[in-house]
């Protein structure tokens, strides 16, 4: 019993090296000449339908139905090359708290809310545009819209989340300001956080406001 157990395994061991030796040189890759290059795909860009509301806004529609998600953006032409003169920041502050609280949702509501629909919403500001986007499940879009709505339309700027963000303009400075920090931190998590902390400030230069002081 035992030498034919050995001896089936035997067999099955041989007959295994030679399989993959056979794989290996049926799968080897010929280096002697460059592949050759097939064709390149076919590029289809959905149609961009375009239309007009009644109030003006102009209002583009790409569809493509591979995956159950519609992506919705609400562009503004204006953004940081539009701050008043001495209000640097201006435009990316009104940005950053559009999402902090709007119509009867406080901030953590209304991100309770959006989470519990599968959904994200994104405020943005860049240079010559301002942008709110929702990306939402289709069967989840008529519940989605009544809060981009508020964000857009009855945004609340709450004081108290404004001041959040003047405790993380002091923190920064605070965690710069550690020379052991500085020294032992990752060279990425140190710019991240200068670049964190010139953008706060830039924010809170806009409203007049002073890092780490709790009233403007």
């Amino acid at each position: 019993m035992t030498r034919r157990l050995i001896f089936m395994l035997s067999v099955l061991s041989v007959v295994s090296v030679a399989l993959s030796v056979a794989l290996v040189a049926q799968g080897a890759p010929d280096r002697s000449k460059p592949p050759t290059i097939g064709a390149p795909p076919r590029l289809n860009l959905p149609e961009i339908q375009k239309r007009m509301l009644s109030n003006g806004l102009a209002v583009w529609l790409v569809e493509s139905h591979e995956v159950p998600l519609v992506q919705i953006n609400l562009l503004l032409k204006a953004g940081a090359a539009d701050d008043p003169a001495g209000k640097f920041g201006l435009a990316s502050l009104t940005a950053a708290m559009l999402d902090e609280g709007a119509g009867s949702r406080s901030s953590l509501e209304l991100a309770d809310a959006v989470d519990f629909l599968g959904a994200s919403l994104a405020t943005t500001a860049s240079f010559d545009a301002s942008a709110v986007r929702l990306n939402v499940p289709v069967a989840r879009l008529k519940d989605a819209l009544p809060l981009m709505a508020d964000v857009v339309l009855r945004p609340t700027f709450p004081a108290a989340e404004l001041e959040r963000l003047r405790q993380e303009v002091a923190r920064a400075e605070g965690m710069l300001a550690n020379e052991r920090f500085v020294r032992n931190a990752p060279a990425e998590v140190v710019d991240a956080e200068r670049e964190k902390l010139e953008r706060y400030r830039s924010e809170l230069a806009a409203l007049g406001g002073q890092p780490g002081l709790s009233g403007a």
